[in-house]
């Protein structure tokens, strides 16, 4: 995977959850204890959560990661397809203020009708309301980027890299 951003790659420094929202909050608390059973201090704990729609169930994601904050994990990055506005029918980037440090959006492609080839979207408008939440989460969340598979042809690279560059 390619980042695309025009402030740069942003490294996340230890990872405790790769695969998706925990199912519980609970189940989230118990996987944080688990690390630092190991001998990891919390503050040095990033979290990092990767689903097909991890903002679904915004309501947990954000009380989790408000736990996290609490323990002291000092990076919470949400990996994310762009289209919780849409699932919920309103704004919600704000909803990661102070509760997410880094948004990496799943662009997938560089033009809107590649976009749609590629993701088959249940939303008729969701290459334009992926663009509109990143531009929202600039107010709400330090840093925001897009990112695309490495595979894409290069002219799909460069129309991801110029649609980056234009937020």
């Amino acid at each position: 995977m390619m980042t695309i951003s025009p402030l740069g790659s942003v490294s996340v420094k230890w990872v405790i959850t790769s695969c998706k929202v925990p199912r519980t909050l609970s189940s989230c608390i118990l996987e944080i204890s688990r690390q630092t059973e190991t001998g990891r201090s919390a503050p040095n704990i990033s979290a990092n959560w990767v689903s097909v729609l991890p903002t679904e169930r915004l309501e947990l994601l954000c009380k989790t990661a408000a736990y996290l904050k609490e323990q002291g994990v000092r990076c919470i990055r949400l990996n994310t397809n762009g289209l919780s506005d849409l699932l919920h029918g309103r704004k919600t980037a704000q909803d990661l203020h102070d509760l997410v440090d880094i948004v990496s959006i799943s662009l997938n492609a560089g033009t809107e009708e590649e976009y749609q080839k590629v993701t088959r979207p249940r939303f008729p408008n969701a290459f334009a309301a992926l663009q509109e939440f990143a531009a929202d989460c600039k107010d709400s969340v330090p840093t925001v980027m897009y990112s695309v598979v490495d595979v894409l042809p290069k002219a799909e690279l460069d129309a991801a890299q110029a649609l980056a560059a234009r937020q």
